[in-house]
């Protein structure tokens, strides 16, 4: 549930307008909304079952295969990121009143499952083998999701006034979310949600053939995450000739706490693991993008500074990943919109 902050025209929209809603512009219908009402917000890349409730309410003519996150799929609806009248809107909006029973958002930390929001994943591994599935993520590590900038310019806004604290900047690569772990002799390979067995006949996926090597070469414990990228993973976007694992973080089972950048990319190092390719090491928002800005544009500036080349060899970058070389409770992630239009 949040608040429309913000509405404004479209030049030449007689029908249309812009809302703000955080960090994020909808397109919506003029009228629906005022300044400060509250409303339902999904983000882009929510999806929906046909006959569910928010699913109702969209254009049947927009139905598609759905894939989920947590490995589901049927015939729904995805939201993505489009352009309209020469505007970007990303998300979907419904009022309140739209929901006739109000208790059904009477708790918020349970409106996903209330509204049964999914979250779209394209399909990992087509024809890459098969890996028996030994658990769900175990609970005692941490999953690999980055928030938006778009959720959290407040709070980062605040950071770049005081200017206070250095970023590791590095490339997000397009593949899919990898977990290594050894804790007290228990290990685990990990793919966004699922852990699978390590006893596979030959015909094995190759996450888990990479995560064995690196049990295999790397003594003691140790929880590292990253990317997974190359040929059969979604579509091979960063263009290699073979799959590669890319490390991002060195994860703290015990503190349950990433541990900062250098230690991490030292990590990579000892034990010759790619690391994801940085583009600075140690920077402050205000050396990146200059004093004085407004929030707006400051989020503009990130967002724009998510645009380029790729950090390997993709046409152009997905986005950046920023994680404070000083708490490392401190991060989020800028997708490009050109990334986002292109691979909607």
């Amino acid at each position: 549930k949040r608040t429309v902050t913000e509405l404004k025209p479209i030049e030449g929209a007689d029908r249309i307008e812009l809302a703000i809603i955080d960090g994020w512009q909808i397109v919506v219908k003029k009228g629906d909304f005022q300044v400060g009402d509250s409303c339902i917000y999904f983000e882009i890349d929510s999806a929906f079952k046909a006959d569910s409730l928010v699913g109702r309410s969209l254009d049947p003519s927009r139905l598609t295969k759905i894939y989920t996150d947590d490995g589901q799929q049927f015939e729904g609806f995805r939201i993505k990121t489009i352009k309209l009248r020469g505007q970007i809107s990303q998300g979907f909006v419904l009022p309140l009143h739209y929901f006739e029973d109000s208790s059904l958002l009477a708790d918020e930390n349970q409106l996903s499952q209330t509204l049964e929001v999914y979250k779209f994943e394209r399909p990992i591994f087509p024809n890459s083998g098969l890996a028996p599935v030994r658990s769900d993520f175990p609970l005692h590590l941490q999953k690999t999701d980055q928030e938006r900038i778009q959720n959290l310019i407040d709070a980062v806004y605040q950071i770049y006034l005081e200017n206070r604290m250095s970023f590791e900047v590095s490339y997000k690569l397009d593949g899919t979310s990898m977990t290594v772990s050894r804790f007290e002799g228990d290990e685990h390979v990990c793919s966004r949600n699922l852990s699978f067995q390590l006893d596979c006949p030959d015909d094995e996926m190759t996450l888990v053939i990479l995560g064995k090597d690196i049990l295999k070469n790397i003594q003691g414990d140790f929880t590292i995450q990253g990317e997974l990228v190359g040929p059969s993973i979604q579509s091979n976007f960063e263009n290699l000739q073979q799959p590669q694992f890319y490390m991002f973080s060195l994860f703290d089972v015990k503190r349950r706490e990433n541990l900062p950048p250098s230690q991490a990319r030292a990590f990579a190092q000892q034990y010759g693991l790619n690391y994801v390719p940085v583009l600075h090491e140690n920077s402050t928002l205000e050396h990146l993008f200059g004093a004085g800005l407004t929030q707006a544009a400051l989020l503009e500036a990130l967002l724009n500074y998510a645009e380029g080349e790729s950090g390997l060899k993709g046409k152009y970058r997905e986005g950046l990943v920023y994680k404070s070389n000083e708490d490392q409770s401190v991060s989020f992630k800028t997708i490009s919109n050109a990334y986002l239009l292109k691979q909607s």
